[in-house]
């Protein structure tokens, strides 16, 4: 699910994305668990609970990279 909150201000949301992008630095799948409506009923992505395998390996490969200093 989604951490945003709905009908807050635009200066509100950017300091909520930037408290997100500084936590999941090194973690893109929980940045990606933590931005998208997943499961969310009748939002776009309701019938998904996270990304596809493919995806969630990709992104958790790339997290280790990152915690690793590779670029």
């Amino acid at each position: 699910m989604a951490e945003a909150a709905k009908d807050i201000s635009l200066e509100e949301y950017e300091s909520w994305l930037e408290d997100l992008c500084g936590r999941y630095f090194d973690d893109p799948l929980k940045f990606v668990l933590a931005i998208y409506p997943w499961g969310e009923a009748d939002g776009p992505l309701a019938e998904w609970s996270g990304p596809d395998k493919w995806q969630a390996e990709t992104l958790t490969y790339i997290g280790e990279c990152v915690k690793a200093g590779k670029r």
